[in-house]
Formats: C-alpha cells, structure tokens, sequence
C-alpha cells in the first residue's frame, strides 16, 4: 500500500461501501491511481459514525503514515466551477 502512494500520490479516490459488515459499519477505500489508469489500494478504514470529525481523523492518520499526502492534487469544484 505505502509503495503504490509513494510512486503515485497525486490522484487519490475515496469510496465508502455500507452494509459490508454483520454491524453495518461503513468501509472506506483509499486507491491511488497511476499515470496509465491502474489503481492500488492504499488505505482502507472502518468508522461508527460518518461525520466530518470522524473522517477528519481517519484522514489525520492517513497522513500522519504517508509523507507523501502533499502531492495530493485536491479539486476544488468552487474554484473551478
């Protein structure tokens, strides 16, 4: 996981899937996606609550273990319309 990020960190897709587990907790995926459109898998989480603290702190994590999270390239919908 860590290697796929560290070669490809700019374009990273987060998804979560419900209802995956006996309690209904949702999974979050991480991939990153490399420059010929393959995708790894770079972090995957599970939370109880789906609020913007919750997130915030998985994401918090993330990066805390991946030095590479600054050449994430964010798109901003208001910024670019």
């Amino acid at each position: 996981m860590k290697d796929s990020f560290r070669l490809y960190p700019e374009l990273v897709l987060m998804d979560a899937t419900y209802k995956l587990t006996n309690v209904g907790m949702p999974l979050y995926v991480l991939l990153c996606v490399g420059p010929n459109g393959e995708s790894a898998i770079v972090c995957i989480f599970l939370t109880v609550a789906e609020d913007t603290a919750t997130l915030a702190t998985a994401l918090e994590k993330f990066k805390e273990r991946n030095d590479q999270w600054p050449s994430i390239d964010c798109y901003d919908r208001q910024r670019h319309g």
